[in-house]
């Protein structure tokens, strides 16, 4: 060792050491130091791809472009393990590499397979989702490997609708990507990356890994950020970003028509209720007690927090006008919204305009004089501590202190003896 590494020191200049290893570490430091290191990284699925589709071209192989993806994508950033692949494929294929020869050597799900399910839980279709899940099962699908792709496919969709300039062209997803971008509203799209994500601890601790997979796409289908009950592809709309800056976003349902609008002091986020049911006079809220309202509403989740949160500043006869702070401004979610909107509209039955104005200053929400309640009791608590003659010997005597915050008021009466 003390040889090699005087040679290294002082090698002859007709001889350059290569030292090739995939562990650095274990390298002894005094070899390290005199090394100038290179660190060969991962080569992109694009630049493989390229490369293969250089060798078919000169070797005057006939290929499809999918099916070099395939090879490309399975190397995992190796172009030794392409080209082993490609060599393989090759054999396989009988010199005519195409796609389906290629996904039949690999084990690989067919790209029409993953585009027809990810069609189905875009259009929210649990059936046709669950008959081509069976239809994969069949072909003995690697669902892990499918339920990564699924991820990746909804990661670059969400980021092309951010960011329309990074669809990458040649990837094997790229028509998918560009067509669920176009067609998914932007909060769906983050819902089906969350749930493929979680989804891959799911797998190991179901059943199977079908059965795990199963329930992740039904999840896609069924917790829908919009409304309730199942609703048509062409009804979710996307979300323009540049209107999120100005209000709340466009989102359009059946019999509801929202308009948007900016103002100097505040936002509005207005709504028109069309053709009402009837509704006997019996079962309308006759007052303006915001509170009795909402529970009439049976409101839940996000759309009962923004209504709490919300001050009834109007009632009339062809407007309802709420407000809300600027700090509860992200509850305006459009389903809360919506949701609002459809309660008040079984409530008072005639046609009227809904106004959410989003004000700088402090507003009496049944939340904010909920909280006003108490920090009043919450005071007159600390109050009563710090007259209470015990708590002052002790802090006289013994010099204890009151921790600030562990200070809570209680309903119930001390008992007494």
């Amino acid at each position: 060792f003390n040889a090699l590494l005087k040679t290294l020191e002082e090698p002859p200049e007709h001889v350059k050491f290569l030292l090739a290893t995939t562990d650095p570490q274990k390298l002894p430091i005094t070899v390290l130091s005199r090394c100038l290191q290179f660190t060969l990284r991962h080569i992109s699925a694009e630049n493989i791809g390229a490369q293969l589709q250089h060798i078919c071209t000169s070797e005057n192989l006939p290929s499809e472009t999918n099916a070099l993806m395939q090879l490309a994508d399975a190397a995992d950033g190796s172009m030794r393990d392409a080209l082993s692949m490609l060599d393989q494929a090759i054999a396989f294929s009988g010199g005519d590499l195409n796609e389906q020869a290629v996904n039949q050597m690999l084990g690989a799900v067919p790209n029409e397979k993953i585009d027809s399910l990810i069609s189905a839980i875009c259009d929210f279709d649990a059936a046709s989702a669950i008959t081509i899940i069976q239809e994969l099962a069949a072909l003995n699908a690697d669902f892990a490997k499918l339920n990564d792709q699924l991820a990746t496919i909804f990661h670059a969709a969400a980021i092309t609708q951010a960011v329309p300039d990074y669809l990458q062209h040649g990837t094997l997803f790229e028509k998918t990507v560009k067509n669920i971008s176009e067609q998914v509203a932007a909060q769906d799209l983050q819902l089906f990356y969350q749930i493929a994500i979680n989804c891959r601890k799911d797998l190991y601790l179901a059943s199977s890994s079908r059965a795990g997979f199963e329930m992740s796409v039904l999840r896609m289908i069924m917790f829908r950020p919009l409304g309730e009950g199942k609703a048509p592809a062409e009804k979710r709309v996307r979300v323009n970003s540049s209107t999120k800056a100005k209000a709340a976003s466009e989102i359009i349902t059946p019999n509801e028509t929202p308009v948007v609008e900016s103002i100097t002091s505040s936002k509005v986020f207005e709504n028109t209720i069309e053709a009402p049911p009837t509704v006997k006079s019996a079962d309308k809220p006759e007052d303006n007690n915001w509170s009795e309202i909402i529970a009439d509403m049976k409101l839940t989740g996000i759309s009962l927090a923004l209504a709490n949160h919300c001050e009834l500043v109007e009632r009339g006869t062809e407007q309802i006008e709420l407000g809300i702070a600027k700090d509860h401004e992200t509850l305006m979610t459009d389903a809360a919204v919506s949701k609002i909107t459809a309660a008040l509209k079984v409530l008072f039955g005639n046609e009227k305009k809904v106004r959410i104005c989003v004000a700088e200053q402090r507003v009496a929400s049944p939340a904010q004089l909920d909280k006003d309640r108490q920090d009043a009791e919450l005071q007159q608590a600390e109050s009563s501590l710090q007259e209470d003659s015990f708590i002052r010997a002790l802090q006289t005597d013994l010099q204890a202190e009151i921790i600030p915050g562990s200070v809570k008021p209680t309903t119930t009466q001390p008992t007494e003896k």
